[in-house]
C-alpha cells in the first residue's frame, strides 16, 4: 500500500501535469473531441508562415493559431478530413507583424 504522503504527492504531480498540458494544448470541450481515437494530432516543424496563411485562406480551410513564447514557436492548427489535428510549428519571429488567423489567436504565457 502506498503511504498517504506519497499518494498525495503523486496526485499533486498529476494535477500539475494535467494543468500544464491544458495550458499548452488548450482545453477542448468533449463535444469537440472526435476522430479515430488512435491519433489525436501530428506535429511538424515548418517554415514560411506567410505562405501557409495564404494557402490556408486560399482554400478557405479553417485554422487556429497561437504563439508560445517560452518555446519560441508560433503554432498553426488545422484538421484533416478524418478529424486528426495537424500542428505546424513555425519560429515565433515569423508571426511578428502579420495579420494572424482565420479565427482569433491567443498567446500562451511563459
Amino acid at each position: 500500500m502506498t503511504p498517504p504522503k506519497d499518494e498525495e504527492r503523486m496526485r499533486e504531480s498529476a494535477t500539475i501535469t494535467i494543468r500544464g498540458l491544458k495550458d499548452y494544448l488548450g482545453d477542448r470541450p468533449e463535444d469537440d473531441l472526435r476522430g479515430s481515437g488512435a491519433v489525436d494530432h501530428v506535429a511538424f516543424l515548418a517554415a514560411d508562415l506567410p505562405d501557409m496563411h495564404r494557402r490556408l485562406r486560399g482554400m478557405a480551410l479553417p485554422f487556429r493559431e497561437r504563439t508560445v513564447p517560452s518555446l519560441g514557436l508560433h503554432q498553426v492548427f488545422c484538421e484533416d478530413p478524418s478529424g486528426v489535428t495537424i500542428e505546424l510549428n513555425f519560429p515565433a519571429a515569423e508571426a511578428e507583424g502579420l495579420q494572424l488567423g482565420s479565427t482569433p489567436t491567443e498567446d500562451i504565457d511563459d
